[in-house]
């Protein structure tokens, strides 16, 4: 009797409950072991590998258990596949489609244990095939149903999250009337009936000074590398201009003012460079062709269009509208080096008029390089592949600390040094010390690439080691 050699497959689309001694894999595994011991007589034999999938969804097929089983059956060594259900070996009729191409190549058939059903036989290809349409009918259904639901929900003036309209903030289920920025919104409006004209109106509001908040489209969704949340900051310059930043909420609290891991960003120019990062990871093939699942060839086409910000959008970081890039994020990471972005399955599926159960999950969050320049009272944000800004400070101190070395090493005084140089004994004394510094971090120098903290000024006030590896560690702190 010709033996069939049987791999069993289980997912779970959730990681609840697989920590458990006893999870559910394993009760899927032992269902189709039990199932498989019953065919014996058929020559059934069950393969010692296991293909499991823990907390990945079935809607994709980049699953590290199915991905070495379908390995295996490429190479001859599976006949029969066991699952508990149909649906935990996938939820797409379009990837059914082409596994099945794919098992018939190599001969291979497949049951669930559960459905009473063998893909080596027509009636159990007619029999899945229906269960998939199904399946799939179900979830379109559902689709439109939520779509309704948001649709209805509005019309009843239920706030159903995203951006607060101006003049609104959130009250539960609902929005309020804000003062004082309603009253410019309704003035706003008067002008337009008044003048049937938007130019004309901008003139008005202009000449009347009228002015709204800036917003800030990620606040609340920004964190540091110790998990704490950014919060809006800010503070006045000397000409009165209210200049914002993000902040640690331990530094606003006040519970630890001296944290030398806090960080303060300039809001303005980190909510651009978002923006435009978010921007250019969704202008990449990849991302238009895989964000979504089953997407047809005219939906691939279009979603560029979708995605694209409004044309009447000025700034994208400080623009309230619903179509700027700040609007889809969920998460910002900063730590030193980089920043990880994720963006909203709900908001994107929004953005693109699909059921948020059709985005790839996988295309939802990336990273950058980012480094944190400090010169001074001005920051600079160096965010992805935006070219680094050399510290041409920085760069002439250590070209001078090679000069008075080199005069040093010919013989002359630091008394010497400073008449012939015009500076203080002490500054040459300080300066001297950069001569000592290693050449890859020079080199960084040169280049921009240097830990954030590595200034003249720090250098100046803090002593470091003249041994190359030790000065290493203690820069990367920075």
């Amino acid at each position: 009797m010709k033996k069939i050699r049987c791999a069993i497959y289980t997912r779970k689309s959730s990681e609840d409950g697989l920590e458990q001694e006893f999870n559910s894999l394993d009760a899927q595994y032992e269902a189709c072991a039990a199932y498989i011991a019953s065919q014996k007589a058929e020559g059934w034999v069950l393969l010692p590998e296991r293909y499991d999938d823990g907390g990945i969804s079935g809607g994709t097929m980049k699953r590290p258990g199915l991905q070495r089983l379908l390995a295996d059956i490429d190479r001859g060594a599976v006949d029969q596949i066991l699952v508990y259900k149909i649906d935990r070996l996938t939820r797409s009729l379009a990837d059914f489609a082409k596994m099945v191409d794919r098992l018939d190549a190599a001969g291979t058939s497949f049951v669930s244990v559960t459905q009473s059903f063998n893909t080596a036989t027509s009636m159990g290809r007619l029999t899945l095939n229906m269960l998939l349409s199904f399946a799939q009918f179900e979830r379109e259904v559902t689709a439109e149903r939520i779509r309704d639901k948001i649709a209805a929900s509005k019309q009843k003036g239920l706030w159903m999250g995203a951006t607060v309209p101006l003049g609104y903030a959130a009250d539960g289920r609902s929005l309020k009337i804000a003062e004082p920025d309603a009253d410019v919104i309704r003035t706003i409006y008067d002008l337009y009936l008044q003048h049937r004209n938007v130019r004309l109106v901008t003139e008005a509001v202009d000449a009347r000074g009228l002015k709204t908040p800036v917003r800030t489209l990620i606040s609340g969704r920004i964190f540091d590398q110790t998990g704490d949340r950014l919060t809006p900051s800010h503070s006045k310059s000397a000409k009165g201009q209210r200049l914002r930043y993000y902040v640690p909420h331990r530094l606003v609290r006040g519970s630890a003012p001296r944290d030398p891991s806090g960080w303060r960003l300039p809001a303005p120019e980190l909510e651009e460079k978002v923006a435009a990062l978010i921007g250019q990871h969704m202008k990449r093939p990849e991302f238009q062709a895989g964000v979504l699942h089953e997407a047809t060839t005219d939906e691939i086409a279009t979603i560029g269009d979708k995605l694209a910000p409004p044309k009447e959008s000025g700034n994208a970081a400080t623009e309230g509208s619903s179509g700027t890039a700040l609007d889809l994020v969920e998460r910002i990471d900063i730590s030193p080096g980089e920043v990880r972005i994720s963006m909203s399955a709900e908001h994107l599926a929004e953005r693109i008029g699909v059921d948020a159960n059709r985005i790839v999950e996988e295309h939802l969050s990336f990273s950058s390089p980012f480094q944190h320049r400090k010169r001074g009272v001005e920051t600079k944000l160096i965010i992805g592949n935006e070219a680094a800004e050399t510290d041409e400070t920085l760069l002439r101190n250590i070209a001078r600390a090679y000069r008075y070395f080199d005069l040093v090493h010919s013989g002359k005084t630091f008394g010497e040094i400073s008449e012939a140089e015009g500076v203080s004994k002490r500054r040459i004394q300080h300066l001297i010390e950069l001569a000592f510094l290693a050449p890859d971090i020079i080199r960084s120098v040169h280049e921009g690439k240097q830990p954030t903290g590595l200034t003249s000024e720090w250098l100046k006030r803090h002593a470091f080691s003249p041994i190359w590896s030790e000065q290493r560690e203690q820069f990367i702190a920075l």
